[in-house]
């Protein structure tokens, strides 16, 4: 792990070196380090999809590790989006649009934030990317209608 750490150093334009660090750094149980080193694959790949949904995953759960606790506005115990993993969500929804967990984690950001318009125009974006028969399309329409009921 420190020889390539040290080799991305000088030649930092390997996409995937960046991507086989941070995953290196997650194995050894080191998050912060694998965020760091993803951060600077990111420097170098602004727009890398990769990049930028492995950032705001880790958002997420260094903000469950600090403690933060989870929302229950919508009925169910749904964990906090942190703005930053927010921000990398939105960033990966300019790179890609449809991308289905961006859609959510956002339109959870903004529902949390009491955003609802916001929230509801991306979660019926993602809602008509989903099949009819899927579980997932259940609990959306049901998250959907706990947004419309809310103060």
């Amino acid at each position: 792990v420190e020889g390539l750490a040290a080799r991305l150093e000088r030649e930092p334009e390997d996409l995937e070196g960046w991507r086989m660090l941070a995953q290196s750094y997650l194995v050894l149980d080191r998050p912060d380090e694998a965020y760091g080193a993803l951060g600077q694959g990111l420097e170098h790949f602004p727009n890398d999809p990769g990049l930028l949904l492995a950032l705001a995953r880790i958002e997420i759960v260094l903000a469950q590790e600090e403690g933060a606790e989870p929302d229950m506005s919508l009925g169910d115990a749904i964990p906090l989006v942190p703005p930053e993993a927010a921000r990398f969500y939105e960033r990966l929804l300019a790179v890609i649009p449809e991308h289905e967990e961006a859609l959510w984690m956002v339109g959870l950001a903004e529902a949390q934030s009491g955003n609802r318009d916001k929230a509801r125009e991306l979660w019926l974006r993602l809602l008509a990317l989903t099949p009819q028969e899927s579980e997932s399309r259940a609990a959306l329409e049901r998250y959907l209608e706990a947004l419309e009921k809310q103060p």
